[in-house]
């Protein structure tokens, strides 16, 4: 079945793209800071401000699941928190970033989800 993307397939797709490690150098550094924290601590976390007595509270830590080796990620901000597991530290840093993303977005256009 060939069938082509709507929009939001392909704005979350083209966001992916934009911050890929592989092709984004700020990305790259970012993701090994995060690498070298879960080397030494099994957790990644920061919290940062994004706009005035706004923060993001970041996390990525190694989780067993199943006997295989996962990254569960969780991005909190003003009462609400998206989160998953991913297979890669990779993809958990794909999810942080778009879920940070989603945040300030959704914020700008439609407002938290609190207002």
């Amino acid at each position: 079945m060939n069938r082509s993307r709507n929009a939001t397939e392909k704005v979350l797709s083209d966001y992916f793209e934009s911050i890929a490690p592989a092709h984004d150098p700020q990305s790259a550094v970012e993701l090994e800071k995060i690498r070298e924290s879960v080397a030494e601590t099994g957790t990644w976390s920061e919290h940062e401000e994004w706009r005035i007595s706004t923060y993001f509270d970041n996390k990525i830590e190694r989780e067993e699941i199943n006997g295989r080796l996962w990254f569960k990620v969780s991005v909190a901000c003003d009462m609400q928190e998206f989160s998953c597991q991913c297979p890669t530290l990779e993809k958990a840093y794909m999810y942080a970033k778009l879920y940070q993303h989603l945040i300030i977005y959704q914020y700008y256009s439609v407002g938290p989800p609190w207002a």
